[in-house]
Parts: C-alpha cells; sequence; structure tokens
C-alpha cells in the first residue's frame, strides 16, 4: 500500500532555524511506527522539556550537509491526527486509515537552481513548483507529494532548505514521498 511508504515534511523556520521531517516506520515495523526527525542548522538551541516525541538519536551530519545536525526517533501514531512538540515547535501529523485511497502529487527532477547544474531557469521551478503545490493543498486535502530522484542537485543542503521554506503551513504538513535519484549519489547529490 503506498500510504505506507509516505513520509510528511514540516520544515519551521526557514532556511535557519529547526526542519522536522515525519517519516514512515518501515521495514518490519506496525502501520502506526512514524519517525521524527528535528534537522537543525547547528547554531539553534533545543529545548528538551518542550519535546513530547522520543528523539533517540542526536548528531551532526557526517559526510554532506555538514552544517546540519539531527535528532530523530521512532513514535507510535494513532491514525487520523496526531499532536506532539519538537522542542517548542507544534507538529501535527495526519496518518491516514490504513487500507485507504489516498491523494497526492508526484515530481521528478525539481532543478529549482542552476548553481550546481545546468537548468532552464526560464521556468522558475524554485518559485513555481511550490506555488503549484501550496495552491494544490487549499484547494483539495492532499495526503502526499512524491518527488521521484534528482533531488534539488543541492551539494551543502540550503537549496533544499530555502525549497521548502515556500511551502504554505498546510502543505509543509503534507506527507512527503521520495526516490533518490543518480545524482543524488554522486555529482552534485543532495
Amino acid at each position: 500500500m503506498l500510504s505506507k511508504l509516505l513520509s510528511v515534511s514540516l520544515f519551521c523556520g526557514g532556511v535557519l532555524g529547526h526542519q522536522v521531517r515525519v517519516t514512515k516506520g518501515g521495514g518490519w515495523n506496525e502501520y502506526g511506527s512514524v519517525r521524527v526527525t528535528l534537522v537543525s542548522n547547528g547554531t539553534e538551541s533545543f529545548d528538551e522539556k518542550e519535546t513530547t516525541a522520543a528523539l533517540t538519536y542526536s548528531s551532526p551530519f557526517t559526510y554532506r550537509w555538514t552544517d546540519f545536525s539531527i535528532r530523530t526517533g521512532l513514535q507510535n501514531m494513532e491514525e487520523g491526527s496526531n499532536k506532539l512538540k519538537l522542542g517548542g515547535i507544534d507538529v501535527t501529523v495526519d496518518l491516514p486509515k490504513e487500507g485507504s485511497g489516498v491523494e497526492g502529487i508526484f515530481v521528478a527532477d525539481p532543478c529549482v537552481s542552476s548553481k550546481w547544474i545546468s537548468c532552464l531557469v526560464k521556468f522558475d521551478v524554485g518559485s513555481r513548483l511550490p506555488a503549484l503545490l501550496n495552491a494544490a493543498s487549499e484547494t483539495s486535502k492532499l495526503d502526499f507529494f512524491g518527488i521521484l530522484g534528482d533531488n534539488f542537485y543541492d551539494r551543502y543542503g540550503h537549496l533544499s532548505s530555502e525549497f521548502f521554506a515556500r511551502l504554505s503551513p498546510r502543505m509543509q504538513e503534507t506527507f512527503l514521498y521520495a526516490v533518490i535519484g543518480n545524482h543524488d549519489y554522486w555529482v552534485y547529490g543532495t
């Protein structure tokens, strides 16, 4: 079932600050198993007292995006709306009913900048794609959106962070499904 592969992404604080990502636990975990991850730029403070999620792993990124760090852990969630706090950030995760149909949008190769690879910048994907997703989330209840590889051609994480910061709060709480493409593994990969 597609909904078992989904993940949600909520970005708080724009390019700087904390960014929240929530994905299905996957593997042998139960349907309600959800991984909650907080990505920080490394200089932001984190208030453990203002956290209701069990974040069992904490470390700076090692090989790429070394300006960022993560805190993450698996949570058990119920179908429907789940509210939690991460360092004072209010997060709502809407887990679709298991076995139900889901609605979403797929995009591929969202070349949002010519900083690292030649893109057809005349299409202004970096602004237009977030605007399209924001409009879609306002006109219907999207359960997810998916990025099918070659995700932003972003060597250091800043282009990705800028893209997700442009999403509306409603779109930021929409599940994200991402596939790793060949350029995500080599040459200017995310």
